[in-house]
């Protein structure tokens, strides 16, 4: 079996689509002014196996249009045909093609392909949705012309930590297996190399490695909690068989497939820390107007906040703000000591480890 990496282009992203706001913030936050990142690859993969040569995904075009939280850069010469002759390969030699999901910078390179097609029936269904074709005509991302996938059902039963999957290849080598997050029917595929190593092609399923190990969901899935429990999934996979995790627009899968690098045992969970405050409120409209106009936003955009409550009884008021680690809640705990708004006075700051929540 041989992998290769296919790159057709860059994308830029804004930071906030890497690391999103927690909340409501998490999509709006894409659509208003921001920091972008460095170009990311668009990568897509073929796999030499058994007298075949099937690809998963089929990159960008020249023609990609920007979006307001995405800039791509794609030339003709890196679209898909390009790319495999980079690679000594030819669009003739294809099989087939797998598709991780439905988004531009996967699908958009089908336009060159005239082998079979195939998507997670759960996929294909959320393309068709309203909600799906309302977003793709705001953002003017259209699906390709001649876009007929058929649809590829899970149906084989659980492999490794993953409960759906379906096999790719004969010899069961290769295989899709379910990743939800991102998109509703996203997939990942997994191949079992010719040393026993588990390669994921992960599709979207987080932006980088990093992404991975810090389970945190992007700023585009609907349901963070299913993305974070996928990204559960494939931590607790990786614990039981060695996987080279290779993300589609991570700067080191082109590098950590050439040198088979494992992904290592997961780090523990950091636990969370709370910013306990507890104040007299002396005028109660100007602490009002702090708490909504100063307070909540500040935190609630602090790096590291996971989610904070702010209560009151009488003229006295207790607020709780968890972060991520003790590092973030000790800085806020330094900013709040140092800037009390108007119309309170401060009692009490302390930070304290959250041991369990429901």
């Amino acid at each position: 079996m041989k992998i290769h990496a296919l790159q057709t282009g860059t994308v830029r992203v804004k930071d906030r689509f890497l690391h999103p706001s927690p909340g409501r913030r998490r999509q709006l936050d894409l659509l208003l002014p921001g920091a972008w990142s460095e170009p990311l690859p668009i990568h897509c993969w073929a796999i030499e196996h058994g007298g075949t040569l099937l690809l998963i995904d089929t990159g960008e075009t020249a023609t990609a249009r920007d979006v307001p939280f995405a800039r791509f850069d794609v030339t003709v010469e890196q679209e898909l045909p390009g790319a495999l002759a980079r690679a000594g390969l030819s669009l003739a030699d294809v099989s087939e093609v797998v598709l991780t999901h439905h988004h531009g910078d996967h699908v958009d390179g089908v336009v060159h392909v005239s082998a079979p097609v195939r998507v997670n029936d759960v996929e294909l269904q959320f393309a068709g949705t309203a909600a799906s074709r309302v977003t793709r005509g705001l953002l003017r991302q259209p699906l390709p012309r001649g876009f007929a996938p058929e649809p590829l059902v899970l149906d084989d039963g659980p492999f490794g930590a993953f409960s759906r999957s379906r096999a790719l290849s004969d010899d069961g080598r290769i295989l899709a297996v379910a990743t939800p997050g991102h998109t509703p029917g996203h997939i990942s595929v997994i191949c079992i190399d010719d040393e026993g190593r588990h390669v994921m092609l992960a599709g979207d399923v987080s932006d980088t490695l990093e992404q991975l190990h810090a389970r945190r969901a992007d700023a585009v899935g609907p349901d963070p909690a299913v993305h974070v429990a996928t990204l559960e999934t494939i931590l607790a996979h990786c614990t039981e068989h060695a996987t080279v995790y290779l993300p589609s627009h991570d700067p080191g899968s082109a590098a950590r497939l050439r040198e088979s690098t494992i992904v290592n045992q997961p780090p523990e969970r950091t636990p969370m820390h709370a910013v306990v405050v507890n104040l007299t409120i002396t005028d109660p409209r100007a602490a009002g107007r702090a708490l909504h106009e100063q307070l909540v936003p500040r935190v609630s955009q602090a790096p590291g906040f996971v989610t904070g409550y702010w209560t009151a009884k009488g003229n006295t008021a207790l607020s709780m703000s968890m972060f991520e680690t003790e590092e973030a809640a000790n800085r806020m705990r330094e900013q709040a000591a140092a800037g009390v708004p108007a119309g309170v006075v401060l009692d009490g700051i302390e930070v304290r480890e959250v041991v369990a929540h429901a």
